[in-house]
């Protein structure tokens, strides 16, 4: 992860980043979906980015053994036992600047909505790839998420991610 200089430099769309949610603690890694002035909507699943909804390709199902011990990912109907399969629906998003990524969906989720919002300056929208185990920016900070992101909680950006 590359130190960021907020004053020198700003991420940009599709950019994993590392932040903190609280100055001092944990760093938590995250995709930056809308930066300021942006407006963002999730309508089903699907994000729309200034009026435009983000191109998704259906991949393939995605099956993993769930490991020992927490956290352990929801998948398609819960929360497996360790040792038994879960499964992921996973797509191809890409973003309108050709950034491309997986993401990794399990059907239904609370997460699935989120009204249009602009994001202010000084802040930016991040999303979690596997969308509905992600307290992301959907999720507001008094309700346990990290709401919009102030870029002065960006600590790093992956590099070749």
């Amino acid at each position: 992860m590359r130190h960021v200089d907020p004053d020198q430099e700003t991420v940009s769309h599709g950019q994993i980043i590392g932040l903190v949610k609280d100055q001092g603690g944990p760093i938590f890694v995250y995709r930056v979906m809308a930066v300021a002035g942006d407006r963002i909507e999730i309508e089903a699943g699907q994000v729309i980015l200034n009026d435009k909804p983000l191109a998704q390709v259906f991949i393939a199902h995605d099956d993993i053994i769930m490991p020992q011990g927490t956290p352990r990912p929801r998948c398609e109907g819960g929360t497996p036992a360790p040792g038994e399969r879960c499964r992921r629906l996973r797509f191809s998003e890409t973003l309108p600047n050709g950034t491309r990524y997986d993401i990794y969906d399990i059907g239904w989720s609370i997460l699935d909505d989120a009204p249009p919002i602009t994001v202010p300056e000084g802040h930016v929208f991040v999303m979690g790839d596997h969308r509905d185990n992600a307290a992301d920016s959907r999720v507001p900070a008094a309700r346990g998420g990290l709401g919009l992101v102030s870029e002065s909680h960006i600590k790093g950006i992956f590099d070749g991610l």
